[in-house]
Formats: structure tokens, sequence, C-alpha cells
């Protein structure tokens, strides 16, 4: 992890982002009304656990300050992280996603995300990109990154990552779907780590020749994920298989995959500080492990990010040192207490108002 003082400001890697960014709504079904509730999305998730890492994090969205962008504000800045870019005109109503945590009779925990209010069934709000006119009146005022992240596409979130490629940042692009066609095959000429589900993408295994990035990650579930290289000017390598080091059945396992990708960045960059750096397939690999580890751990407590309420900075730390890959099950944080659920209201704006 790194320290935010002043003194060390330099070393402090950032990151910018965009894409979804939504209100984590988590209902439990062991637990009457609402359990958890905080920024949430791909986006969101990624953004704050590497602001907690220690990284300076600016995510760049057009939320409204409506009551769900209010807690997905509040939330972020509680992890220090600069939402200055995260209202910009014209803004929209804040989305909100709501996780329903279930149990099968063997005691297996699985889950179903909801797009409808559970008290009135009135559709919630749905993601709506940055305009590309307000990222180009942003442009002037952006800082310096090591990172720019984005999980869907867009005209806008492809021209910051073509400003930021320019600018010798690495270019994160982890999708959930390919959207527009069009779009989607323009992105993929800017990324330079693609990370994606082989459960919702797996056609993207088979990119070849110009069209691969430096890094290719496709997650693979429970039986782990595999990675591959592309050298600018170099031959490809190929695929390097890792498997899943989760060793007891999972409490939640949402955002998993987040943790992954926030673990893997925070090592990758250590080691490549830059896209131009000589990369070896092993200290990717390396990367990786970390990030399971983080993955691993995180799927103990119930909703994305529900770890870093529960636990203290010091055993999330340990979890952020070189060997921790090499942790063993006896390791893993048991899940504690359930806490008792908050009055279950309309989460519709509709029925607000």
């Amino acid at each position: 992890m790194y320290k935010k003082d002043s003194k060390r400001r330099s070393c402090v890697p950032t990151l910018v982002s965009a894409g979804f960014i939504a209100l984590d709504v988590v209902l439990d079904q062991h637990v009457p009304g609402i359990q958890r509730v905080y920024a949430g999305g791909t986006c969101g998730n990624v953004t704050t656990i590497l602001s907690h890492f220690g990284w300076r994090t600016l995510p760049i969205g057009r939320l409204d300050r409506d009551a769900a962008g209010e807690r997905v504000v509040r939330d972020m800045k509680k992890w220090d992280v600069d939402t200055k870019y995260l209202s910009l005109y014209p803004r929209a109503a804040t989305p909100v996603v709501i996780e329903n945590l279930r149990y099968r009779k063997s005691g297996d925990s699985y889950h179903r995300f909801a797009w409808t209010c559970p008290s009135c069934g009135v559709w919630l709000p749905s993601y709506r990109p940055v305009t590309n006119k307000s990222v180009l009146e942003l442009k002037e005022t952006l800082p310096k990154a090591d990172v720019f992240f984005f999980d869907r596409v867009s005209r806008s979130s492809i021209e910051l990552a073509k400003y930021y490629r320019k600018r010798g940042a690495w270019i994160v692009f982890e999708p959930s779907g390919t959207g527009s066609q069009r779009l989607f095959r323009e992105a993929l000429l800017y990324c330079h780590v693609l990370k994606y589900s082989n459960e919702r993408m797996s056609e993207l295994s088979g990119l070849s020749g110009t069209n691969r990035p430096l890094i290719q990650v496709e997650t693979l579930g429970s039986e782990g994920l595999r990675y591959r290289l592309q050298n600018e000017g170099r031959r490809g390598t190929g695929w390097n298989r890792l498997r899943s080091i989760l060793k007891e059945q999972p409490v939640d396992a949402v955002g998993a995959g987040d943790w992954c990708t926030a673990g893997f960045l925070e090592q990758l960059l250590k080691g490549v500080p830059t896209p131009d750096s000589h990369i070896e397939a092993g200290l990717v690999g390396h990367a990786l492990e970390h990030g399971q580890a983080l993955s691993a751990w995180s799927c103990q407590f119930v909703g994305a990010r529900g770890g870093m309420y529960e636990s203290s900075d010091q055993e999330i730390e340990s979890l952020g040192c070189d060997t921790a890959y090499e942790c063993e099950p006896s390791q893993v944080r048991p899940v504690g207490r359930r806490r008792r659920g908050t009055a279950l209201h309309c989460l519709s704006a509709a029925c607000n108002g």
C-alpha cells in the first residue's frame, strides 16, 4: 500500500476511471431489510479499492445529486476518492443495483441481481455514460495519470483512453459486454490490458495479431484464470493458467473480480510502471496471483467491498504484501456476525418524489 502524504505525493500512482458507478443495495435472505448500501459497480469498486490502497483516484461520471448519488459520493469520500469529476453535466439519475443474497438447502450462498425496486417494482435508473462534449471540455483540467480504467464502451470513454494513451498511461479495459460493435473494436485498439469473463465474452479468447492488447486476462470462474502477453514488435506468448486459490465456500462472490483487478494493478505498476517498460510473463503472473489472493479474501464478506468495512487496515494491508498470493486457508478471515438490516424503503425516484 501507499501512504498519502504530501512528502511522497510524487510516488503515489494516479488512477483516472470512467464507467459503471452505482449505488449497491444488498438484501440478505437471512436478515430482514437492507443490510448494505454503498458505492459499487465495477468502475466504482476498482476505483475505491485502489484509493484504499493509497492511490490517488479520480472517477469521471455524471451522477445526479439525488439521494442515491449523495450516498455514492459520501461513501467514496470516506475512502479518500477524489469525486470532483463525478457529477459532470448533463447529470443523470444515479444507477441503483439490487443484490439479492440467497441460500440453498445445503447452506451455500448464491446471488441474483435485480434492476427494479423491491418495494414498488418500478425500474431503477441504469447507467448513462458521460457525454463526449463534457470530456472534450474537461481535457485541459485532467490530471496526469498512471492508469486509465474503463468498463463500458462509449465515445467519451474511448476519447479518454486515446488521451491518456498518448500521455504514457496504462489503459485498462474490463468490459462486461460488447455494446456497440464498432466502438468496442475501437476500444480494443487503445487498451494495454484487457480483462473479461469467459462466461460472458468467451469470443475474445480468439483475438489475434494487432487486435490483441499487451496483456489479456480471461477469468474462468471457479477454475481460476488464464493470461497471455503480446509485446509490441515481438511474438506473443501462449496462454498461462492460474488455478483458483479459493479454499472455502464463499459467503458472497460479488465483487471478487474487482478485487482481483485492483490487486493486479497495484502489483503490476510496482514492476512495470509504464506500458513501454519490458514486461515478463512471470511478473504478470505474480501480479495476478496477488489479485487472486485479494479476490479469495473478499469472498468471505457480504457485499462487493464488505471486507473494507469489517476488517482493520492492517488485515487488508497484510494481503497487500509481495507474498500475499501464498496465503494459507487459515489466513482467510472467517465471516463475522451478521448485522441487522435497516428498514426496506422504496428505492425508486418515482416513488420518492
